[in-house]
């Protein structure tokens, strides 16, 4: 607030060094706020990734899981028909 105060006492005799001072202020603070904007975009993108690969790899485990009960499954009737022989 103190800042403000002395920008605009600093100021008050030249309304439009005053109005050129702000806008360049409001737009280091839009820049600013578009590069957070983006981080958080590209964190949650990361984090979106991760969470792909996380479930890809979930899903492989349980993918060779059930292609080893087929297996053994397999096995267990081949015993079975030869026993039966």
């Amino acid at each position: 607030m103190a800042e403000l105060q002395g920008f605009f006492l600093f100021c008050r005799e030249d309304s439009a060094q005053a109005l050129e001072m702000a806008r360049a202020w409001r737009e280091a603070d839009q820049q600013v706020l578009q590069e957070i904007q983006l981080k958080q975009q590209q964190k949650h993108m990361l984090q979106q990734q991760q969470q792909q690969q996380q479930q890809q790899q979930q899903q492989k485990g349980v993918n060779q899981q059930q292609q080893q009960q087929q297996q053994q499954q397999q096995q267990e009737e081949q015993k079975r028909t030869t026993e039966t022989s």
